[in-house]
């Protein structure tokens, strides 16, 4: 439960890290790579995210320490990641000429 937390908690920087570097989308001037490296902080957290809910999962299982709070949490914690970086990705200023969902 944990590593949920961790994730939780890792979910505030990650849209920090995508939402500093708005504003290059498709009504800014092209900008060079330097300027957008908070995107590959932001890539590094949600891969963390990533990585950590597989272990949390893999270490309840392997040390039988599921518990209801750690199944409530951890559906909820990988729902939010994806719903807010739908939703941000989603606006033409945050997302990269190209790269908007419509």
């Amino acid at each position: 439960m944990g590593l949920t937390l961790l994730r939780l908690l890792l979910l505030p920087v990650f849209l920090w890290m995508v939402l500093i570097d708005a504003g290059g989308g498709s009504a800014g001037p092209p900008q060079s790579p330097e300027s957008h490296a908070h995107r590959f902080y932001a890539l590094s957290i949600f891969a963390v995210m990533a990585v950590t809910d597989k272990l949390d999962g893999y270490l309840a299982r392997r040390l039988n320490q599921a518990s209801k709070l750690g199944a409530l949490l951890d559906p909820v914690a990988d729902k939010l990641l994806i719903a807010c970086s739908l939703i941000l990705l989603s606006f033409d200023w945050v997302a990269p000429r190209g790269y908007a969902i419509p």
